[in-house]
This record gives C-alpha cells, sequence and structure tokens, in this order.
C-alpha cells in the first residue's frame, strides 16, 4: 500500500542516507526527512536548476546538474557547495571504490576520489551520449540510443578504456564488446540475462 507521497517536484535519482533521503529533481537538490515513513517531509533544498544523477561517497554528494558537476559537503546540517566540474551533464553516477562513473553527454568519465572533495578525472570515453551504466561483477555496461557496450574493469586498478585522455597506472585495454541491436536507455543484469529499455 501507499504510504505517503510527495509532490511539486519530478525525481530523477534517489540516494537514501540514514532516515533521510537526497533526490535529485527538476529544483536541484531535495533533502526528505523520514524519521516518520507516513509523514515524509522536505527539510532542506539547494535550487541548483535541473538535477538529473547523484552519489554519495564518503560525506560528499556529487550531483549532476545542466551546469556540470556539483560537488556538495554537509556544514552543520546544510549542504553546501565545495566544488564544481563545468562542461559534462551526466544522466547516472555511481561510485565504487574510490571512483566516480558517470554516464551522460559526451560520453563516459571517471574520477579518482582520493580527496572526495575534487575529484580528478582518470578516463574519459567520448561517445554522442551515454544514458545510463550498470555494474555487476568486472563488467561495466553503458547504455546509449545506438547499442550497449560492455567494458572489462580492474578494480581498484584503474579500468582503463580506449580513451581521449592518457590514464594514469598500469597500460591494459579490455577492448568493449559492442551490441547495436538495440538502442537502450537503461540495462540491469541478472545472472546470465541482461534486461534492457529500449525505444
Amino acid at each position: 500500500d501507499l504510504l505517503a507521497r510527495l509532490s511539486g517536484f519530478a525525481v530523477w535519482a534517489i540516494v537514501p542516507l540514514q532516515n533521510r533521503v537526497l533526490l535529485a529533481t527538476d529544483r536541484g537538490l531535495v533533502v526528505v526527512e523520514l524519521s516518520s515513513p507516513q509523514a515524509p517531509k522536505v527539510v532542506a533544498e539547494v535550487p541548483l536548476g535541473p538535477a538529473y544523477a547523484l552519489a554519495y561517497w564518503q560525506g560528499v554528494l556529487y550531483l549532476s546538474t545542466a551546469q556540470g558537476l556539483v560537488v556538495l559537503g554537509e556544514e552543520n546540517g546544510a549542504w553546501k557547495e565545495v566544488g564544481r566540474i563545468a562542461g559534462f551533464r551526466a544522466y547516472r553516477l555511481v561510485v565504487r571504490e574510490g571512483l566516480l562513473i558517470s554516464v551522460g553527454l559526451g560520453g563516459l568519465r571517471i574520477y579518482g576520489l582520493e580527496d572526495p572533495r575534487q575529484p580528478t578525472l582518470k578516463v574519459s570515453r567520448q561517445a554522442l551520449a551515454y544514458t545510463s551504466l550498470f555494474l555487476l561483477g568486472d563488467t561495466l555496461w553503458v547504455t546509449s540510443p545506438l547499442g550497449v557496450y560492455t567494458y572489462g574493469l580492474q578494480i581498484p586498478q584503474l579500468p582503463l578504456l580506449a580513451s581521449t585522455e592518457k590514464p594514469q597506472g598500469p597500460a591494459t585495454v579490455v577492448n568493449p564488446r559492442f551490441s547495436q541491436r538495440y538502442g537502450a536507455y537503461a540495462s540491469v543484469v541478472s545472472g546470465k540475462l541482461a534486461y534492457l529499455a529500449t525505444r
């Protein structure tokens, strides 16, 4: 049964955080208190315009906006901007073992989070648009309107792809397999099956 509903904004991504949820919405970041699940309450907003994706790592929030990647830190209960990376709009953000993996307009970018407040670009795989990503074991699935890429990853070493940047680390490249049969907008992998949301 439906316990409660919040309205007034479109939600594109959700991160649960203890008794709160952080929402990427068409108004920016919205923080919702869930101490009473039957009565969720908006307790804070950061008005950044439309936000498309978000991820959380070691007390730092990464929020994708039309102006780029915004880095937010929590200070005295309020989220404040502590950094920004312009020029890239991500539709999906995932953190794994100290790496921030993002896909969106412009392709795939992977940032190192040695300092969580200052992401450093490690790998950039250029493409017109990637729409979603999914991690399963050592395989990264990346979807686009043209099809699906799969990459082999080496973590904690860098997942070195055919890159426009020269990555630091072992010079091992795993060529992606690419399926052109489907233009995909999201993917989920379960067991030996891949489920694709297509046009």
